[in-house]
């Protein structure tokens, strides 16, 4: 069975660690977004991240694309749309900065894809399931959730847990339509803060939509 080892320095740098012999411990302690398995997602309480997952572990990587899909799908049912969220992009902005002012991490975390809707909606129309040798989708989802922590951790600590309005939403991009799904990429926020000044930026990755309603597949950013 192939052994994933390509990955071993993307994870690292997503998780924002050094990689070396040292590291054994840090790696124990890493951890992922925990999540309802109905989909329903709730505040980012940090729960151990299956170390199975971890760079030079075992990965199903020897079986086909969908009995991959199927297995990852195992005990998830299916969301059959996206729960929560917003019905416009710019209302998903504004539901994002009110919560990132107040630090509400709930609320943040239900403005997300949960495990269900990554596994029927998300990563079915990715180009990961679309290749043969794609990233499988436990590897994918884990990284999304470590660059997703480590990103609206940053933004809370930086700008968040203070007075803050939405200026302006910008996409600049025509949205990428794949089957069921469209994804809106590089979109920015102009942000007003309480003394006059402004925060310009990217605070969040793509945003998903699917029939009318919209959710942010992850918070990496460039902090």
């Amino acid at each position: 069975m192939p052994v994933v080892r390509t990955f071993a320095a993307l994870l690292c740098v997503v998780a924002g660690t050094a990689c070396g012999s040292t590291d054994a411990a840090s790696h124990s302690d890493s951890s992922a977004l925990a999540r309802t398995p109905e989909g329903a997602p709730y505040a980012y309480e940090r729960v151990p991240l299956d170390t199975t997952r971890l760079p030079g572990a075992v990965v199903d990587s020897i079986f086909p694309m969908p009995e991959m899909i199927r297995r990852f799908r195992l005990n998830l049912p299916d969301p059959r749309g996206l729960v929560g969220g917003a019905d416009s992009r710019q209302s998903l902005a504004m539901r994002f900065v009110a919560a990132l002012a107040t630090a509400d991490r709930a609320t943040l975390g239900q403005l997300t894809l949960s495990r269900a809707e990554f596994a029927y909606l998300y990563y079915p129309n990715s180009r990961d399931a679309g290749m043969t040798n794609g990233m499988p989708p436990t590897l994918r989802w884990d990284l999304m959730t470590l660059s997703s922590e480590k990103g609206i951790g940053r933004a809370i600590d930086r700008i968040g847990g203070k007075p803050l309005t939405l200026q302006s939403l910008d996409c600049p991009n025509p949205p990428t339509t794949s089957g069921t799904i469209a994804m809106h990429d590089d979109c920015t926020v102009r942000i007003g803060r309480a003394d006059g000044t402004t925060f310009t930026g990217r605070l969040f990755g793509s945003i998903i939509e699917h029939a009318g309603r919209f959710k942010f597949a992850g918070y990496n950013n460039d902090m």
